[in-house]
């Protein structure tokens, strides 16, 4: 509306004002009334404040456009004609990029040059095409050329490119000029006398009337000085412009012009040579035409210029400028507070850091080749110049002083003695609060540097800070920080990770890593720097490269500062030449734990004889070993001698082992390395350590245990572990006993033969062939006769070929209680019998009744492999029976750890499986009866026929038998049937129906043997036997009529509006499916029967009528209740919303084809038409089509062009189908609700009139229901349709409406019986009853109901055809008032406010408008109609104006207010003394300029990641605090609908002005956040949000379940994607896992932090013992097996675990730990230390041996008599009682224990 308009285009022009803009004679409501001259002043005004303005003004962008195009002669003289032809514009192009666009390129057509050198500037300098060529061509516009222009000037100055130096003259061009005059005077000599050549004494200089004096002024050469006697100073190398003012002696300007002949200037160079200078006339400038001369000297010094006028010195004397010539190769050096060195021309790009409070002081030293050439007094120190560029673009000069001015400048010098200190200069300490400058250093007004020095100030430099290195390289590991060894020219990398925390953040986080350097000092005192690199994690990463062997130091520097408290000494030494690297071979290395183990490394000297080698000779030190059982480090000695280095250790720990070493710090490699390893083997050897030897989980493996005469069997025996892992040998036993392993077998016979003895070593693939049919036996035992592993391994031998088993029997399926049942298994070699015996044993069979007893089975061998069993069964119900061949050597020989996985030839392939074990076997309790369900149906001879019956006890409760037990036979009296050659197509098939609760069965009769009946036969006697007992003979009818062909009875069709996109498929196959389920119970589907419910009960039937109580229901198709399984007989609307049938729109017509025997039934269109009846009588016949979706339907649409009733009728065949026909209404598009019969209308009024009574103008508030009830009725627009009234007590109210097409047309047409459905609704969204009666002639209907509440009650008017969509609606009005009268009719108007003063929230001090008027048809009205008061609810003292206004229409008043503090203000606005509705308005006051916009926090996120948003709340520049409930943050996922609100609030952390959000994203792709202030729409941002890591395949390693309470338990989470794969470690750090650790009544904190690698690793420390549980989730998900269970057990406590000594001779020390609550630990794990020291100090060799029970024994031997000093540590603490001193006795008697401990000794007996 027109005051918004104008109060936006009020904010945009306040804006300008405030900038500074004068705007003239232009408002918002001149931009309202597209005011075109006044808009285009204002655009011409904005482009030259921001555009032109913004350089120096439109005279300054046309002077340098001259200036620019002068050196090529063209005329440029204005901004219209001289720019047409396109030299000016082409002469300007090329200036600013000299000879790449020539005039000489120009092709004389105006308008194609103009627009080949406007795009040149666009290709070559990006200025936009502003203007067209053809305009500039034939019409220039000076604004529009200006506004072009200025973006050259820009691009010129922010480039610095200048103009082009003039052509100077010179005695040998003058010749050149003198020709063209006289070739152009030859025509005047021919046409005039020579007396007439007088003008040559012209040339004689004009003398003007008055002295002149002259200013001259060059930037480039500092005129004028500051003193204006200084000299200038200037390049020798470049052309200068010098401008001449010539003024009288008043220093005013001449009166006259000065003519330009009358002025020269002459040039005296140092040599006292002249030359004459080029001068010609400038640009006017204030009225003054100043001169412009070209200076270009040929002498460096000091050179002269005077300005002569008419023969005479203007000047008082010639102008001094000192000319220099700067050097080419010079190079110019900056040390102290800067540091950088670079030739002229070369850039320095990498910026100085300078801490805020360093030093400030910077020489500038010269170099100009060798040092021999220094420019001594060659360049003065005026031609330098030192700035300083601050962030905003401005300069600030630096004084320059001598180099000698201090003594730090001269310190500065003595340490670069070999340049030429030139000058030096102080950086201002103003300049330490800015975050960064730039420093330019110029030489005659040009930059030494292509790009000035970026100089960026940090904080100052921590000092003493303390940190932790690490160099795989160098050796520095946590153990070892004092110092690191390198190799210098070794082939590793010296690369050293630094971790340096200031207070608790690290280094690399507080500074950039371009400020930290690493300085290396090598022996000398040389230092070399290293550049850091700032790792993920905060850690900082050098390279050492040095030079020279020694002692090396390296620390820290930040800004040039050290930081470090200690540098890091690192030794670098040289391999010896005669050392040979070649792979060394160490041979099989294994380990036991417990057991020393001693490797030998063979060290040589290089030699070209490799038979030849001589012995190496090392000492210790020289060789590095290190062998890591894992992450663990496994202690080692040391022993050398020459050739030979000897690695001792003893270990602890399972597992693989990897022995690394290196030599001279170079990887020794070796020939067994893995083969990923590299060249130089740095991945070292691996072995392996096992545990002792643990013959019982020995493993004998006799493959295969089954085998047939003649074949062989491989009988190995592994040695394993305790633990089950394989040993290299028997020999891994901690006393280093032998072990002898003896193989025998015993044969069938009893004989025994023994196959092998060894010791010390395994058995493998020992060979036998038995010769001998039978079981034999395999034992193997060990020196003490005892038995290895399971031996004795039973191994069978069966004769030769194939086996095969077969079960044969009723005994396998049924039996009946206290019967015997029966069945064989045979056993055949090739398909012929056995001819020797198997025996019992060769067989085992089990039966199980249901209470899980086992049913005793006989077996007896009645002939060679052939079986008999029998059993007899005590209960009745399912039982298991199960077979099997050969049980014992498949129990006994079965190794469940696998061993035996890879057999040749086992009992399964020798001997196949008893097909069908186990078995299933019903024992029955009696016999069963059959029972038919539902009628006996006939035998159909062509299609065959299908019957349902149970199996039924003597108690008619349905059982259960396996289908197989039953079988039907047809017609065994019919010879026809009987002596028929029956095939398997023949077999009348059982399958089981229903469910275990209540089984039935179907009896298919296949139409193979129904067509074998003859035609004369009318039923046939069917017979059913369960096993093999007849149960059933029944005589069943035949038929000879297929029932699978179409049946219209069975046929439906359904209607609904408009053609679906796409017809659901149905819930079944068609072939098997009654109906497609999408037509179950659906609205909109015309069913054959109508009578659904309606909504309140009571059924419309297919006649229709109204029925009170309930709208009319939509007719529906019901055949099973509601909670039977879905019977459709058509398929529904698409489309779920309810339509009706429109004109125009398609009607939608669906068949269901079925058979007879009410079957889904393939559906062929040409078998069924259509005829469809519409509403003028015309019929059609659409055809159908084949739905593709479902193969049992049929389509067509079909489109009415008129409304009325549409009968539909479907034939199959020429017959009805069972609903059709199918009426439906169809009805216009809109259908209007319009007043009934004016005669009626009076008539209802008069009767109103009538029964309101008189009028006692008293207004008193009744209760509900009125005495008098007024019934106002309105249809959509608001327009009155009727009123009528009943003022008795119930109080029922009657509305009469008329349906009506949209030009106001009754509708006609309805089919008989049509009652439209009604629902009446309150205001409360209440249904109520109603009564509706409906006029089809009319189309009137009257809807009679009883009202509960006042206000609009809103009746729906609903087709009954087609489910109850709506057709119209109406609201009727119940007002509390006195009975209605005429005036009732037409109620008075209603007053409204809207706008802007009255939605929401207004700007503080900004004018606030809104508009009164009228609602509806508008009204007049005035000023004093109106009345509006403004409160301030925090100062309701406060008087806020109020501006009124009447809009010319006079139907509306504008309203303005401008209100001052911000909050909550409240708006009264009344008409004629009434409140407008909804008022008062509260209205928010918010700061002017208010905005918010999302901070740039997280860049990205990850699915299932709460991402934290931060909104900054601004009051134009200035952050202001906002309620969090004003400012609304939602995120759009990618592909969603609409945005997801966030909640917003204000942290305690938050500063002022700033908000928190939260989200959790929840799919991956950019998310979209939008922000609104006061329900202002910001800026919104895009997020984007990364897959999260797959929870399935993501790996969860080193989660340990048990670990104790002082423990602090490590796991990483290493991620995957949803293929398996390892997600890259670039994205993987940006994804995070939410990990939580709860114990019974605590939570536990975890620590998570990313590693290099991209996984994840996680710390948590219990706080006491107990189960934990563990969640690991990522994307909200559980990752692997998560939540994970943690028993935290409580660690032994040192100071209660006591320490005893159990021997005296040989020392035997026992530790038992103990918890804190003196409970004794169970098990091992703790870290237990000895250390025993003799009387000397001396430490004794003591090795702890953990038990795995909590006991931990030390042994070690003493001498007798010798005292020890024994201290244990748990822990890290001393045990109970430690240390104490032992002594050894002298004498060699045991001694069970001591004094001291004797207590302790029987506490552990």
């Amino acid at each position: 509306m027109r005051v918004q308009y104008m109060e936006n285009n009020n904010k945009g022009l306040a804006f300008l004002t405030r900038q500074g803009m004068k705007l003239v004679g232009i408002g918002s409501e001149d931009l309202v009334d597209k005011n075109l001259k006044l808009i285009l002043g204002l655009i011409w005004t904005i482009i030259l404040r921001y555009q032109i303005n913004r350089g120096s003004g439109t005279e300054d962008v046309f002077g340098w456009a001259k200036s620019m195009v002068r050196p090529y002669g063209v005329k440029c003289t204005n901004m219209k004609s001289d720019w047409s032809d396109g030299k000016v514009i082409t002469a300007l192009i090329d200036s600013m990029n000299p000879g790449a666009f020539p005039l000489a390129n120009m092709t004389g057509d105006c308008v194609a040059d103009i627009q080949a050198a406007m795009q040149e500037g666009v290709d070559k300098f990006g200025i936009p095409l502003l203007y067209r060529a053809v305009d500039m061509a034939e019409n220039p516009d000076d604004l529009s050329l200006m506004t072009y222009l200025s973006f050259f000037h820009k691009y010129a100055t922010e480039n610095s490119i200048k103009p082009q130096p003039m052509p100077v003259a010179t005695e040998e061009t003058e010749p050149v000029e003198e020709e063209k005059p006289a070739e152009e005077e030859k025509p005047a000599e021919e046409e005039k006398p020579a007396e007439e050549e007088k003008p040559v004494e012209e040339e004689k200089p004009v003398v003007p009337a008055e002295k002149l004096v002259a200013t001259v002024s060059a930037p480039t050469l500092g005129l004028p000085s500051a003193d204006n006697k200084a000299p200038g100073l200037g390049n020798l190398n470049k052309e200068h412009d010098v401008a001449v003012l010539l003024r009288d002696e008043a220093g005013k300007t001449p009166q006259k012009p000065v003519p330009a002949d009358s002025v020269k200037a002459v040039l005296t160079s140092p040599s006292g040579k002249t030359t004459e200078l080029k001068v010609a006339p400038g640009a006017p400038t204030d009225g003054e035409v100043p001169f412009n001369i070209t200076v270009k000297p040929e002498e460096s010094g000091l050179n002269k210029i005077d300005v002569l006028v008419a023969g005479e010195s203007a000047l008082e004397k010639p102008v001094q400028v000192n000319f220099v010539e700067a050097p080419k190769d010079l190079t110019l050096a900056l040390h102290g507070a800067i540091e950088s060195e670079k030739d002229n021309g070369a850039s320095d790009t990498e910026p100085k850091y300078l801490p805020r409070d360093g030093p400030r002081l910077v020489a500038a030293g010269l170099k100009n080749g060798t040092k021999e050439d220094k420019p001594e007094n060659k360049i003065p120190l005026e031609a330098f110049q030192a700035v300083v560029i601050l962030p905003d673009g401005t300069e600030q000069a630096l004084k320059l002083e001598s180099p000698n001015s201090s003594e730090e400048a001269k310190k500065l010098h003595e340490e670069h003695s070999d340049e030429d200190l030139a000058f030096v200069f102080q950086l201002p300490e103003s300049l330490a609060s800015a975050d960064n400058v730039e420093v330019d250093v110029r030489l005659l007004g040009e930059s030494v540097f292509d790009k000035p020095l970026k100089i960026v100030f940090v904080d100052p430099a921590p000092k003493g800070v303390k940190a932790t290195f690490a160099s795989e390289a160098l050796g520095l590991t946590p153990e070892n920080q004092a110092r690191g060894v390198g190799v210098l020219k070794g082939d590793k990398d010296n690369s050293v990770v630094a971790s340096v925390l200031v207070g608790d953040k690290p280094l690399g986080e507080l500074y950039p890593a371009d400020a930290i350097t690493a300085v290396i000092t090598n022996p000398e005192g040389k230092q070399t720097r290293s550049p850091v690199t700032v790792l993920p994690d905060n850690t900082l990463k050098f390279e050492v490269a040095p030079e020279t062997v020694g002692d090396h130091v390296v620390n820290l520097e930040v800004a040039g500062t050290p930081v470090l408290e200690e540098p890091l000494p690192i030794a670098f030494q040289d391999i010896p030449t005669n050392v040979d690297l070649n792979a060394v071979d160490l041979g099989d290395i294994f380990g036991t734990v417990g057991v020393p183990l001693s490797i030998e490394i063979p060290l040589t000297e290089k030699s070209t004889n490799e038979n030849k080698k001589a012995p190496l000779s090392i000492t210790p030190e020289d060789l590095k070993v290190q062998i890591k059982n894992g992450d663990n480090i496994v202690p080692t000695q040391v022993e050398t001698s020459p050739g030979l280095a000897k690695v001792s250790l003893t270990p602890t720990e399972k597992g693989p082992h990897v022995l690394d070493l290196e030599l001279f710090g170079t990887p020794v490699p070796f020939s067994n390395s893995p083969s990923d390893a590299d060249a130089t083997g740095k991945k070292g050897t691996p072995f392996n350590v096992y545990g002792p030897l643990d013959l019982n989980n020995t493993v004998v493996s006799v493959e295969p245990s089954i085998i047939q005469l003649g074949e062989e069997v491989a009988i190995s025996v592994i040695p394993r572990d305790s633990d089950g892992q394989v040993l290299p040998s028997f020999s891994s036993i901690p006393t280093g006993e032998k072990v002898e392993i003896e193989v025998v077998v015993d044969t069938p016979k009893g004989d025994k033969e023994t196959l092998s003895k060894k010791s010390n070593a395994k058995v493998e693939n020992l060979k036998f062939v038995p010769n001998l049919l039978g079981k034999h036996g395999v034992q193997v035992t060990d020196g003490q006769k005892s038995h290895v592993g399971k031996s004795p391994i039973d191994l069978v031998v069966l004769p030769s070929g194939k086996l095969a088993v077969d079960a044969t029997g009723d005994g396998l399926k049924a039996a009946i209680l206290g019967k015997e049942a029966k069945f064989a298994v045979a056993i055949s070699s090739s398909g012929e019998p056995l001819k020797s015996a198997l025996g019992p044993s060769a067989i085992k069979s089990v039966l199980t009744s249901p209470s899980g007893d086992v049913v005793p089975v006989k077996v007896e061998e009645t002939q060679p492999g052939v079986f008999s069993f029998s059993y007899l069964p005590q209960q009745a119900g399912p039982h298991v029976l199960s077979v099997a061949t050969f049980p014992s050597v498949d129990e006994k020989n079965g190794d469940k750890d696998g061993e035996q996985d890879g057999n040749k030839k086992g009992v399964k392939e020798i001997v196949g499986p008893v097909a069908g074990s186990p078995f299933s076997v019903t024992c029955l309790s009696t016999l069963p009866k059959v029972k038919i369900i539902g009628k006996i149906p006939e035998i159909n001879s062509v299609d065959g026929s299908r019957l349902e019956f149970e199996l039924v006890d003597e108690n008619d409760k349905p059982i259960s038998v396996d289908p197989s037990l039953i079988k039907l036979s047809l017609g065994n009296l019919i010879p026809e049937i009987k002596d028929a050659n029956l095939s398997p197509e023949d077999e009348i098939t059982v399958s089981p129906l229903g469910d275990a609760s209540h089984p039935s069965y179907l009896a298919t009769i296949p139409s193979h043997l129904a067509s074998k009946l003859p035609e004369e036969l009318n039923s046939v006697p069917l017979q059913v036997e369960v096993a093999g007992t007849p149960v059933l003979e029944e005589n069943i009818p035949i038929s000879h009529k297929s029932n699978k062909d179409v049946d219209p009875k069975h046929c439906t069709v359904a209607v609904s509006p408009s053609s679906p996109s796409k017809v659901a498929s149905p819930s079944v196959d068609s072939s098997k499916a009654d109906t497609p389920k999408e037509a179950q119970g659906q609205k909109g589907a015309q069913g054959p029967k109508g009578g659904a419910q309606g909504p309140k009960g009571g059924a419309q039937g297919p006649k229709g009528g109204a029925q009170k109580g309930g709208a009319q229901g939509a007719p529906a198709k019901v055949d099973a209740p509601a909670d039977a399984p879905a019977k459709a007989d058509a398929p529904a609307k698409a489309d779920s919303s309810p339509q009706n049938f429109v004109v125009g729109k398609p009607v939608h017509v669906t068949v269901a084809v079925k058979n007879g025997n009410d079957e889904p039934l393939n559906a062929e269109p040409e078998k069924f038409t259509a005829v469809v009846t519409l509403p003028d009588g015309s019929k059609i016949s659409p055809s159908f089509e084949k739905v593709p979706e479902a193969e049992n339907l049929l389509a067509l649409d079909f489109t009415p062009t008129t409304t009325g009733a549409v009968k539909i009728e479907v034939a199959a065949n020429g017959s009805p189908i069972e609903n059709s026909p199918v009426n439906v209404f169809v009805f216009p598009e809109k259908v209007l609700v319009k007043p009934v019969d004016p005669a009626k209308k009076q008539k209802a009024a008069a009767q109103d009139s009538q029964d309101a009574g008189d009028d006692n103008n008293e207004k008193k508030k009744k209760p509900f229901p009125p005495e008098k009830p007024c019934l106002l009725v309105t249809d959509a627009t608001g327009d009155k349709i009727s009123e009528e009234h009943d003022p008795k007590p119930d109080f029922t109210v009657t509305v009469g409406v008329q349906l009506a097409d949209e030009n106001g047309k009754p509708l006609t047409g309805f089919p008989e019986g049509f009652v439209p459905a009604v629902k009446v609704l309150t205001p409360s969204g209440q249904s109520l009853p109603n009564i509706a009666e409906f006029d089809p002639k009319d189309s009137e209907l009257k809807v009679t109901y009883q009202p509960k509440e006042e206000g609009d009650h809103k009746v729906q008017v609903l087709d009954p055809t087609n489910a109850g969509t709506p057709i119209a609606e109406f609201n009727s009005s119940v007002e509390d008032s006195d009975a209605p009268t005429s005036d009732k009719v037409s109620p008075p108007p209603v007053f409204v406010a809207s706008g802007p003063g009255v939605e929401g929230t207004v700007e503080a001090d900004t004018p606030a408008l809104f508009n009164v008027s009228s609602e509806g048809t508008p009204v007049p009205v005035t000023k004093d109609m109106v009345e509006v008061k403004v409160e301030n609810l925090k100062d309701p003292k406060q008087k806020i104006p109020v501006t009124l206004a009447v809009n010319p229409d006079n139907k509306s008043v504008d309203v303005t207010y401008t209100p001052g503090p911000t909050g909550p203000h409240r708006v009264h606005v009344s008409v004629k003394k009434t409140p407008v509705p909804n008022g008062p308005f509260d209205v928010e006051v918010v700061p002017k300029d208010i905005k918010a916009q999302v901070e740039e926090g997280e860049e990205s996120s990850v699915v299932g990641d709460p991402t934290e948003l931060k909104v900054k709340t601004l009051a134009g520049d200035k952050p202001v605090d906002v309620d969090p409930s004003k400012v609304k943050i939602s995120v759009t996922p990618p592909g969603a609908d609409a945005p997801v609100p966030v909640k917003v609030k204000k942290l305690p952390s938050d500063p002022e002005g700033t908000l928190t959000a939260v989200f959790t994203p929840k799919i991956p792709g950019d998310h979209v956040v939008y922000v609104a202030v006061f329900g202002k729409p910001q800026e919104n941002k895009k997020i984007p949000v990364e897959e999260a890591a797959d929870p399935e395949h993501t790996e969860v390693v080193g989660l340990s379940p048990n670990i104790s309470d002082t423990e602090v338990a490590t796991f990483q989470l290493v991620p995957k994607d949803g293929t398996g794969a390892p997600i890259p470690a670039d994205k993987a750090k940006k994804l995070k896992f939410d990990v939580s650790v709860k114990g019974k009544r605590h939570s536990v904190s975890p620590t998570i932090s990313v590693l290099p690698d991209g996984s994840t690793n996680v710390e948590w420390k219990p706080k006491k013992s107990g189960n934990y549980l563990v969640k690991i989730k990522s994307g909200g998900e559980h990752v692997g097996d998560s939540p994970y269970m943690v028993k935290v057990e409580e660690a032994a406590s040192a100071e209660v675990s006591p320490v005893h000594i159990v021997q005296t001779m040989n020392v035997n020390i026992n530790v038992q730990a103990m918890t804190k609550s003196g409970q004794l630990r169970t098990t091992g794990g703790d870290k237990v230390e000895m250390a025993i020291l003799d009387s000397d100090k001396n430490e004794t060799k003591a090795e702890v041996t953990d038990k795995g029970t909590g006991e931990y024994c030390i042994n070690f031997t003493g001498e007798p008599g010798s005292e020890y000093t024994i201290n244990a540590l748990i822990n890290g603490l001393p045990a109970k009682d430690c240390p104490f001193v032992f002594k050894v006795p002298e004498f060699s008697k045991k001694i069970s224990v001591t004094e001291k401990f004797r207590a302790l000794g029987a506490l552990f007996r």
